[in-house]
């Protein structure tokens, strides 16, 4: 039986332990880790890289609008909150989300179906919903709609206009009401516009 001096020889022996620690060591601390801490590191990493990116380069506007003493709603869409967003400068593309609220009271317990509300971002409906009451019993009827939207191809200077909308199918079921209340708030996240997202990729 022939020995191999590399396995006899310590000085080879703890060489090879040595440079075998370096490797692991080194693969630990490169994004092809694979074990827990590895992948806790390198979404530490991102998470701060991503961080910075929005920092740097978002441009987030924020607006709200809101009214009371409204009512009553008619058969067709009638605009109850409206947001401008105005594009700003060197921006192309824009994320939208919107949240429209309203609060209404009814001519009495007895009415059955609440109005129907709707998001509109730049003249596309982005959410609908139906207001509803707790129990038979209420009066109170309260309605919510969010949703998001991406905007491509703007132009600085653009108007984005958000309206938030009601309507009733029996409008005499809601009176004017001081307790009428309504609210929309709005977020557009404009981000630097790339080629590729104006390509759709």
């Amino acid at each position: 039986m022939k020995y191999r001096s590399g396995t006899i020889d310590n000085a080879q022996v703890i060489r090879r332990i040595n440079q075998r620690t370096a490797r692991r060591l080194n693969n630990a601390l490169t994004s092809e880790g694979t074990r827990p801490f590895q992948s806790v590191e390198k979404l530490t990493r991102t998470q701060a890289d991503l961080q910075a990116l929005v920092g740097a380069s978002l441009n987030v506007i924020a607006d709200d609008d809101a009214v009371e003493g409204f009512g009553p709603p008619t058969a067709e869409w009638t605009a109850l909150c409206t947001v401008r967003v105005t594009v700003p400068a060197g921006r192309s593309v824009s994320a939208v989300q919107a949240t429209g609220s309203m609060t209404m009271t009814a001519k009495s317990t007895d009415v059955e179906t609440g109005c129907v509300l709707r998001l509109l971002v730049n003249n596309r409906q982005v959410a609908s919903g139906v207001m509803s009451r707790e129990n038979a019993e209420a009066d109170q009827w309260d309605g919510l709609v969010s949703g998001v939207i991406n905007l491509n191809n703007l132009k600085q200077g653009d108007v984005i206009p958000v309206t938030l909308q009601y309507r009733a199918t029996t409008p005499a079921d809601w009176p004017k009401q001081e307790t009428n209340t309504a609210d929309l708030t709005v977020q557009a996240a404009f981000p630097p516009a790339t080629a590729a997202r104006e390509r759709g990729e």
